[in-house]
């Protein structure tokens, strides 16, 4: 087992933990047809290198709104309730909102395999970038 792995594996186990509170909370107080709620999407990037995980997308009435849940988050941002009521002025129509959230779902390429990769490929690009910082190299410029 590399160093760090079973570290890396506690901290995905606590951050799903966190991810399923909030997801359960918002469905209970977020509720359809005005909210569509998608938990765990992954796309293929652009140049289909790679992938992009987003842990939640709400897709209503009121906009679209992307949440990354941290390993260190505990429980749910207080703020996050007020923040999505605060907007009250609609500007999706419901049948909007469906159709946002299907092409979302199917653009979505999840599944175990393509996590896997996903998750391969991001502590590949994290050990190089943590390389060239003890290098006393630029990450970005190199």
């Amino acid at each position: 087992m590399k160093d760090g792995s079973l570290s890396n594996f506690a901290n995905s186990i606590k951050g799903f933990g966190n991810e399923m509170g909030v997801a359960m909370y918002l469905n209970m107080h977020f509720p359809e047809p005005k909210y569509i709620l998608l938990c765990d999407l992954l796309f293929p990037q652009d140049n289909n290198v790679g992938s992009v995980q987003i842990d939640m997308v709400i897709v209503s009435v009121y906009g679209i709104f992307v949440i990354e849940a941290k390993n260190s988050f505990v429980g749910y941002n207080h703020d996050l309730p007020d923040y999505l009521q605060s907007f009250s002025e609609p500007v999706l129509s419901e049948e909007e909102v469906r159709n946002i959230s299907d092409q979302l779902k199917n653009a979505n390429i999840a599944s175990i395999d393509n996590f896997a990769q996903h998750q391969k490929e991001s502590m590949e690009r994290k050990e190089k970038f943590d390389k060239k910082i003890s290098d006393r190299i630029c990450p970005r410029c190199g």
